[in-house]
């Protein structure tokens, strides 16, 4: 199984023909004089390198985001569960009580990331994609 991605991306303004109209298709697109984002912005590197060099396809992008997401989410979790064991060791029960609900809340996103990150393995393994992971 492969998945064939559009290379570019184009944002145009059109208005809608007397039916309401759809707009241009994307050959038609680009001798409208629609813009190529990928050709128009830049990343905020010194050379400044396009995003369509950096990001050959928009799942690269997304991969890269999505891991770097998993990441913050464990680093948050982690905080979470220090926080909540700070509030849990004080003498006041409101606390201890506020601490309990903390560790549910961090449990629960802890089994959320956990399976979001297998589900996606075992996706791999099915379909032989490479997902990035």
């Amino acid at each position: 199984m492969s998945f064939n991605f559009a290379p570019q991306v184009y944002a145009q303004e059109f208005e809608a023909g007397p039916g309401g109209g759809a707009p241009a298709p994307v050959d038609e697109a680009v001798e409208t004089g629609a813009i190529n984002l990928g050709e128009s912005f830049t990343l905020g590197t010194k050379e400044g390198k396009l995003v369509k060099d950096v990001f050959k396809t928009p799942a690269d992008m997304v991969n890269l985001i999505t891991n770097n997401l998993m990441i913050l989410g464990g680093i948050f979790l982690f905080l979470m569960i220090i926080m909540a064991g700070f509030k849990f060791v004080q003498d006041d029960s409101k606390a201890k009580e506020e601490a309990k609900k903390i560790m549910k809340a961090t449990i629960s996103g802890f089994l959320l990331l956990f399976s979001a990150y297998w589900i996606v393995q075992i996706i791999q393994v099915i379909t032989g994609a490479n997902l990035g992971f």
